[in-house]
């Protein structure tokens, strides 16, 4: 992984947006799961079903 593709969104780290091209390409969670973009919609739309 090359670090100057990551960046980090989330306060408190949990969350890692890699990026090529100035494209988001995939969407890596600290406890080890990824994430593509395309599913990134329907895993925030989970976690705000589960959160609220």
């Amino acid at each position: 992984m090359d670090p100057t593709k990551c960046e980090e969104i989330s306060s408190d780290g949990l969350l890692i947006i890699i990026k090529e091209n100035e494209n988001i390409k995939k969407i890596i969670l600290r406890e080890g799961k990824s994430i593509s973009f395309t599913k990134f919609d329907q895993y925030f739309k989970e976690i705000q079903n589960k959160v609220f």
